[in-house]
């Protein structure tokens, strides 16, 4: 195999991982807005911020303005035998422009209940479950209670998806006939975001059309590490406000206390970025192998050569399924002499007896994010997410 050229990257030794949070925003002058659904309150939101305030720092965009009760006022609950229809669904950005309130419920599917717990733990709201019942016909029924009217975020990540989303958009109509005004998603894994272009005639474009359906329910999305290959931004196909947030903080922050001399492998050039930042943060040498896939389970893998004398390696990646390229990747290492292979992967997706091909392959150790629950689950993303969402939900307005 013919050995390629490649950059070698070394940084400042291991120091705390830093979350990053968006830049204040002056406050402006409050105006009365309409709530068409509530009996009309007493409601004063603030103006948008500008261009220049809204920059992303890092992966994170700026914060939006969002409407706040004034003291002493209240909204009334629909009566509970009301029949009206649903509100009608929103498929523009506007909806999604209004800064969600301090009075936010978190409601949580139970396939999610394990990280939704944390997050609430440390943001010191209370959690709130979202009961589903399956009919022996397949169907499901929705029930989820809301406290008082509000803003809402659900919690649930998407792996597994076809029966998941039926599932969000009915807690979504739950919701609204309670009172509730807007509702943000957090799904730690986002699914379909894979096929962002049609391969051959007669394919459906899943990545928009999933995203269209998800922006017509929900106001925002939050998601992490959602697979953009050839998309800048998540926003960029989102209806509705969307950001995608980058795990390598968590992953850095794992390795500097799991491994302190290691090499650090991405499977493919689309990596070089999150993979380049991960091993900054953790002080950490790195490559960039060369992929090119032929199919679901075919790949063809050039490594460049490694440092002298290297022990340990771990294989990054942000998705593992069918684990054809971490298979692929740790057999290079080994006919290399290297002793100790491990690998990372943030959305743990596997396949029934990937994890075997991969012991078999060669791999000691692999950990995972807990987005997705998965006996490899090793890498908490709860600080991330906690922080992530104090930023964009719940920070005060600063003078």
């Amino acid at each position: 195999m013919q050995d390629l050229d490649c950059w070698v990257w070394t940084r400042r030794p291991c120091g705390r991982v830093r979350f990053f949070a968006g830049a204040a925003r002056k406050a402006s002058k409050p105006r009365a807005i309409d709530t068409p659904r509530l009996a009309q309150p007493n409601i004063r939101a603030a103006n948008l911020p500008t261009p220049a305030e809204m920059a992303p720092r890092h992966s994170f965009a700026g914060r939006v303005s969002r409407p706040q009760h004034l003291p002493g006022t209240s909204v009334a609950l629909p009566p509970a035998t009301s029949t009206s229809s649903p509100p009608k669904i929103r498929a523009d950005r506007e909806r999604g422009n209004a800064r969600m309130r301090p009075d936010l419920q978190l409601f949580t599917f139970p396939d999610s209940e394990n990280l939704a717990r944390q997050v609430a733990g440390r943001l010191r709201l209370p959690l709130q479950p979202i009961e589903v019942h399956s009919f022996p016909d397949g169907e499901s029924l929705i029930r989820v209670e809301a406290s008082s009217p509000g803003n809402a975020l659900i919690f649930r990540s998407l792996d597994r998806p076809n029966e998941k989303l039926i599932e969000l958009f009915f807690a979504t109509d739950a919701l609204h006939r309670q009172g509730i005004e807007r509702i943000g998603l957090v799904a730690p894994y986002l699914c379909y975001m894979r096929q962002d272009r049609v391969f051959l005639p007669g394919q459906s474009l899943s990545q928009q059309t999933v995203a269209r359906l998800l922006g017509s329910h929900f106001d925002d999305v939050l998601t992490i590490e959602a697979h953009l290959h050839r998309i800048r931004a998540l926003s960029d196909v989102f209806p509705c406000r969307a950001r995608s947030i980058s795990a390598a903080p968590a992953l850095a922050s794992w390795l500097c206390h799991h491994s302190d001399r290691a090499v650090l492998i991405g499977p493919d050039a689309e990596s070089e970025p999150w993979v380049r930042a991960i091993a900054q943060e953790a002080s950490l040498e790195w490559r960039l192998a060369a992929k090119r896939r032929h199919g679901d389970r075919e790949v063809r893998i050039d490594l460049p050569p490694l440092p002298a004398n290297t022990e340990r390696v771990w294989i990054v990646d942000d998705i593992g399924s069918s684990g054809t390229t971490l298979e692929t990747l740790a057999r290079i290492l080994q006919r290399r002499g290297v002793a100790l292979i491990g690998a990372i992967v943030v959305h743990p997706l596997f396949e029934q007896g990937a994890l075997e091909r991969l012991r078999e392959s060669g791999i000691d150790q692999l950990v995972s994010c807990d987005g997705v629950r998965h006996p490899t689950n090793e890498i908490p993303l709860a600080p991330l997410l906690s922080e992530v969402i104090e930023e964009r939900w719940l920070a005060q307005e600063v003078a």
